[in-house]
């Protein structure tokens, strides 16, 4: 009996100290990767850090863009990006530095670092835009007015983004077509939301989600109300391929009700001022990749 007895004490002590040891090993493990993640931001300096936290997201939204997951990087996705940046006027020396913190971010997963000197049409590239420059001169960023064919080529690269698109389509069409200013519908770059100022879900009215022809929108602040009395914008049906009513609609089917911002992603997060003015120069600048859609 003592001897059996001691034998299952024995086996279930067995099995607690390898669920324990396998549970340590697990911690051990977590704590080597956190060090590890560590050390690797801290191996370069930190403006450099916030220079290429900038470049993932311009070429993550380039990846959206095009339907793409942003990692493995791949050459056909790296020319896409290279291009986006010919198109905005990045000078050629610049282009480095956004491959670096895209070859940053592949590292940093645990991925291949990418070889972009043995990527021969993506090498060609970049020597073709250093040409350009050097044959053109320096370029010269005009700020011109968005207009209707531009709303148009954006549109047809939003449908491929899925929720973001019909986000950005919703918000772009409401601005372009309501002649707001984008802070006068999205939410500011700093300071947070503030529901007695930004534009909230209740502040967007139309009378059915399938026959509505007239969206109204409620602006309750605007910088030229300085007395901040308010405003309502309607937003009309066009009837054509372009129409803030059905970009809208779409969005708020997407969306549903709810407090907060009205312009959110699908997880909940605001679109900032800042954050959609952003994409819009990236997409725009994103019509000269028309040749990869």
């Amino acid at each position: 009996m003592y001897a059996g007895g001691g034998s299952r004490s024995g086996a279930g002590a067995s099995g607690t100290s390898g669920s324990s040891d396998s549970h340590g090993s697990g911690v051990v493990r977590a704590a080597v990767e956190s060090a590890a993640d560590f050390y690797f931001d801290q191996g370069i300096a930190e403006s450099t850090a916030k220079l290429y936290a900038t470049i993932w997201k311009k070429y993550v939204c380039v990846c959206k863009c095009m339907g793409w997951t942003p990692l493995p990087t791949t050459e056909e996705k790296a020319i896409a990006y290279v291009v986006s940046l010919a198109a905005e006027g990045v000078q050629a020396a610049t282009v480095k530095y956004h491959l670096a913190g895209i070859r940053q971010a592949q590292i940093k997963a645990g991925l291949k670092a990418p070889d972009w000197g043995a990527m021969a049409k993506l090498s060609q590239i970049r020597t073709g835009i250093a040409r350009h420059r050097a044959v053109s001169g320096p370029s010269v960023v005009v700020r011109n007015p968005v207009t209707l064919g531009h709303l148009k080529a954006m549109q047809a690269v939003w449908k491929k983004c899925g929720g973001r698109g019909v986000l950005l389509s919703a918000a772009a069409c409401m601005c372009f077509f309501g002649c707001l200013r984008a802070g006068e519908a999205l939410a500011p770059d700093a300071g947070g939301f503030d529901s007695n100022a930004h534009l909230t879900f209740d502040d967007v009215r139309v009378d059915d989600l399938e026959k509505s022809r007239v969206v109204l929108v409620h602006i309750k602040e605007s910088k030229t109300d300085r007395l901040r009395r308010g405003a309502t914008v309607s937003l009309g049906w066009t009837g054509e391929g372009i129409c803030p009513v059905k970009a809208v609609l779409h969005f708020i089917v997407q969306r549903k009700s709810g407090p907060g911002s009205f312009f959110r992603d699908e997880a909940g997060k605001t679109l900032t001022r800042r954050e959609f003015v952003s994409e819009v120069k990236i997409t725009l600048s994103s019509k000269l990749m028309v040749v990869f859609l």
